[in-house]
């Protein structure tokens, strides 16, 4: 920046152009005094307007920088008088404080001459939204002014395991961290082996190693998806607290097993399937399956036993005999899903190969059924399938997977509850117990097994940790989660202790920790007579008008949700959100006081402080509340040191300026650290002697004395950090104290309800009209196995089917659909949509007119029906009638479209041209060019050839399966030139 020495005289103003001052005092220009005045004025003016009691040396301190279009100048003191801003400027000031960088410094005073390139180019079109641009970079940032800081959420590096729950699933992670678990929160175990299955008969059953976490814990509520596990029969669930050196306790899973599903269909002709097992196995177990069962049907259809034999050798890899297994033979009647199968011993773990092969030939009768797959090939490996340095929770549940619980079983949960040493309000001392306190984590986590280092008790701050518990009880903090996440133990702690408002440290080594609470006593003063480099950061962004916050929801079995907690004082719905991480707490009512503190911070510590202090000033660890006294341009506030006491009089360093009318205090720092306050006698003038009123603690010489307007002498700051630094000097972080916090946070929390819901008005609405799908009789109609019209019985037709959905747009949900033929009618469920006739009520070959009206829950119907739909009862007919057919020529392609009574029972199809003159005779079918022969299953159908101009003949031919069919259809087409 290049000091100016002198200036070209100001461009001429434009007409109706003022000079706005925007005076932003310390830190936060959201508290600016915006004023408007004419243009004109130097600066020398501008500041004696804004800051009438600034003394000459608060000015001579002062830092004036003009920020011209293309170049910032520092405006040397001199010029002050005679420099007017040009149109379009800014002036910047600040107070320089000893040494440090301007943007540091406790001032920044904005005085802006408005022009148009001013606004938009400088503060962005709001009069300070740039410099909330330009003071904080990012969105969010906000939140770094709390005392304990919020998390916000990681997106994009991986899964965060505290919101997973719903919809989880049980996953194999090797090597992946132990889970511990805190509180009272539903969890999906890990597995700690691959899970495998045994089929036996029409049974099969699945084996699932689980790690449940640390001990210390009740397990309960086991649920399957959604479903308790004592709905699932023949489940047997195994919990199991196992120590490195205990004997293995799970009967289910004695060994790692590793299954290959071969899934290979064995056929007489095919010979040997030939697969590797893994490696180091010394017991093998193959399984076949005969996957649409196993039986003989009789004439009458009656079913009876059926076997088939299938082959096992193995061998070495290394090796060329192979050892041959007695043959396995499978035998059963029926035909549902059969299994069978051979497990043995070998000789010792080796690399080995396994070979089957089906050696009884298969049946060719369809009343036979005996197909034959190899399923699954296992190896067990003959060492234990967990191992852990510390004793772990471990369960195994075998349940039969068969049929009611296939695709469900990595959906496994339940209720973990901690117990552990919590601290009892009645006692005052630890007690262990089930417990949900933060209080109680956090004293996991120092000295528990998932620390690696667990803290002996000698450095453990017993006291502050038992405050915290109780502080914890008193506003009902908790921490409900299962840590299994790759983070420090630092970091894990301070997610606990964050749940309790509540920040960890290590003073001289002790794991110890401040809580984020009223502080009644003031531990130390800083001001300039004991500190120096005063320093700030104001934080200017936009609050959104809501956090959205994503939890676990404890009211409703731990589902994940969110919860959107507006700003006070907010007017309509929200407009802009900012998602909040609040790890450990499952309670919505504590979601919304927790987010609704991090809203009052940024409305009440919306700066941090920083100032240098020596240790022989410094008194007060972090958390600690200090009255600070900080150097602003028009303050009026004095920073002392006592000369001399002579009773209630007392003599400072610093002269005292008192206003008539006004009341005023001192706020006194001993040599020892105590801190009091004193109320003050009224003297006129400016007087370095004070008289002390009231009772109170005497000061002494030498005692640190802040002396202002009562309640104002010294504002309350809490100590957010201590950084060391050389010569046993420290820099605190400070912020404000905010002593309202806990109190407007907690004040009128609304019930809570997962969603939002709107009054269902619809007992006097209409449905909406239904829509019929489908009308199908005659072989459409008939039911899966119905072979014939011998089926039916004394019907001579089966049943006339009628296809019905909801219609869309209606003012109240479809209940029901009332569908009408004639003098007939059957009503159907909204969810089924199919309603059925005795086809004994009409004839083959009726005309019969379907309509349907639907029905709503209270009973009313739509207003108007639909339909009437035509359609002629068919008969149960295997050759299908072709009802229409034509063929044109369209987009130089020939379409050929059709229709016809039975489409079921259309198998195949054929379509042929040939040339020739319109009303000649149709010429012979099996002359005529091939279009399509096979199977087709819908029209149109187009083809490319023939496209010589001419005339055609064209002919369609329908079959069924059996290639029986009507006579052709032929149809004439006309090829343009």
């Amino acid at each position: 920046m290049t000091p100016a020495l002198a200036f070209a005289p100001p461009p001429a103003a434009a007409a109706g152009t003022g000079v706005g001052l925007i005076v932003a005092r310390r830190f936060d220009p959201s508290l600016a005094q915006v004023i408007e005045r004419p243009y004109g004025a130097t600066v020398a003016e501008l500041l004696d307007e804004q800051l009438p009691e600034a003394t000459e040396a608060q000015r001579a301190r002062l830092v004036v920088v003009v920020v011209l279009e293309r170049e910032e100048r520092e405006l040397a003191i001199g010029v002050w008088a005679e420099y007017r801003p040009p149109a379009g400027s800014t002036l910047r000031v600040h107070f320089r404080l000893e040494k440090g960088p301007v943007i540091k410094s406790l001032l920044s005073i904005a005085i802006l001459a408005f022009a148009a390139w001013a606004g938009p180019l400088i503060f962005g079109g709001g009069l300070l939204g740039n410099l909330g641009a330009m003071a904080i970079g990012a969105a969010g940032q906000f939140l770094l002014n709390a005392l304990i800081p919020a998390e916000t959420p990681k997106g994009g590096k991986r899964d965060d395991p505290r919101y997973s729950i719903t919809g989880s699933q049980n996953d194999l992670k090797p090597y992946a961290k132990i889970p511990d678990n805190h509180g009272r929160i539903r969890i999906y175990p890990p597995l700690f082996a691959q899970p495998f299955s045994e089929g036996l008969n029409e049974h099969q059953w699945t084996n699932i190693p689980m790690v449940l976490g640390y001990p210390e814990a009740e397990y309960s509520d086991w649920r399957i998806g959604e479903t308790p596990l004592e709905e699932f029969p023949d489940a047997e669930l195994q919990v199991e607290t196992v120590g490195p050196d205990d004997p293995w306790p799970f009967s289910a899973y004695v060994n790692p097993v590793f299954s290959e599903y071969v899934d290979t269909l064995l056929k007489f002709e095919e010979g040997w399937a030939v697969r590797d097992l893994a490696t180091n196995c010394d017991y093998i177990s193959v399984e076949f399956v005969c996957k649409r069962g196993l039986v003989a049907f009789s004439k009458k259809g009656n079913p009876g036993w059926r076997t088939v034999t299938a082959a096992v050798q193995y061998k070495h890899k290394t090796d060329t005999e192979w050892i041959a297994r007695p043959d396995v033979v499978g035998g059963f009647d029926d035909d549902v899903e059969y299994r069978f199968g051979d497990a043995w011993l070998t000789d010792g773990p080796g690399n080995w190969q396994v070979r089957t092969r089906r050696v009884s030939n298969e049946e060719q009768s369809n009343r036979d059924i005996d197909e034959l797959t190899w399923g699954i090939l296992r190896g067990y490996r003959p060492v234990r399938p967990f191992n852990f340095n510390k004793p772990i929770d471990l369960a195994v549940l075998r349940i039969r997977s068969s049929a009611m619980a296939q695709g469900m079983l990595n959906k496994i949960s339940c209720v973990a509850h901690a117990i552990r040493p919590d601290w009892d309000p009645a006692t005052g001392t630890w007690i262990t117990r089930k417990t949900k306190s933060a209080a109680a984590a956090l004293r996991r986590m120092a000295q528990g097994p998932a620390n690696p280092e667990p803290t002996p008790d000698e450095e453990m701050d017993f006291d502050a940790y038992g405050e915290f518990g109780q502080h914890c009880v008193d506003k009902n903090l908790c921490f409900n989660m299962s840590c299994d996440q790759d983070v420090s133990v630092d970091e894990a702690m301070r997610q606990a202790a964050g749940a309790g408002r509540a920040f960890p440290t290590r003073p001289e080594g002790l794991r110890s920790l401040f809580i984020d609470r009223p502080q009644p006593i003031r531990r130390g003063i800083v001001a300039t007579r004991n500190a120096s480099n005063f320093a700030g950061e104001p934080l200017y962004p936009d609050a959104p008008d809501a956090f959205r916050v994503a939890f676990l929801d404890e009211t409703d079995d731990f589902k994940k949700t969110e919860r959107l907690v507006p700003k006070p004082g907010l007017v309509g719905k929200p407009k802009t959100f900012l998602p909040l991480d609040l790890p450990g707490r499952t309670n919505p009512d504590q979601i919304w006081i927790e987010a609704r503190r991090r809203h009052l911070e940024f409305e009440y510590r919306f700066e941090t402080m920083f100032a240098e202090q020596g240790a022989a000033n410094f008194y007060a660890p972090p958390g600690a509340r200090l009255g600070a006294q900080f150097v602003t341009v028009d303050q009026k506030q004095v920073s002392a040191r006592v000369l001399a006491v002579d009773g209630d009089l007392v003599v400072l360093d610093e002269l005292v300026d008192m206003a008539a009318g006004e009341s005023y205090a001192a706020l006194f720092q001993s040599s020892s650290g105590v801190v009091f306050e004193r109320t003050l006698a009224w003297r006129a003038g400016s007087s370095k002697l004070i008289t002390l009123t009231g009772e109170g603690s005497q000061p002494g010489k030498d005692d640190i004395a802040l002396v202002g307007l009562a309640g104002a002498q010294a504002e309350d700051v809490v100590v957010k950090g201590v950084e060391p630094m050389k010569d046993g000097r420290a820099r605190l972080t400070l912020v404000h104290h905010a002593p309202q916090l806990d109190a407007e946070a907690e004040a009128s929390v609304p019930a809570w309800f997962p969603i939002e819901p709107e009054p269902r008005d619809w007992a006097d609405e209409r449905p909406a009209t239904p829509v019929i799908v489908r009308v199908m009789s005659g072989r459409d109609a008939m039911r899966p196995g119905f072979e014939d019209e011998e089926d039916f019985g004394e019907v001579e037709v089966p049943p006339v089917v009628v296809m019905v959905r909801p219609g869309s747009g209606g003012l109240a949900p479809t209940h029901t659909i009332k569908v009408t033929i004639g003098e007939h009618d059957d009503t159907t469920g909204a969810g089924v949509g199919r309603a059925e006739f005795d086809g004994d009520d009409f004839d083959v070959g009726e005309t019969i007119s379907v309509t349907a009206i639907a029905i709503s829950m209270f009973g009313i119907e739509s207003l108007a029906a639909a339909g009437p739909v035509e359609h002629v009862v068919k008969a149960v007919s295997d050759v299908p009638e072709t009802l229409t057919f034509t063929a044109d020529w369209v987009g130089g392609r020939i379409r050929i479209k059709w229709s016809t009574d039975d489409e079921a029972a259309v198998a195949r199809l054929r379509i042929l041209a040939k040339s020739g003159t319109p009303g000649e005779t149709e010429p012979d079918f099996a002359d005529m060019d091939r279009l399509h022969s096979g199977l087709l299953t819908s029209s149109p159908f187009e083809a490319s050839e023939p496209d010589d101009p001419g005339d055609y003949w064209v002919a369609l031919f329908l079959a069924n399966e059996d290639g029986e069919g009507r006579a052709p259809e032929f149809v004439t087409l006309t090829i343009p030139a």
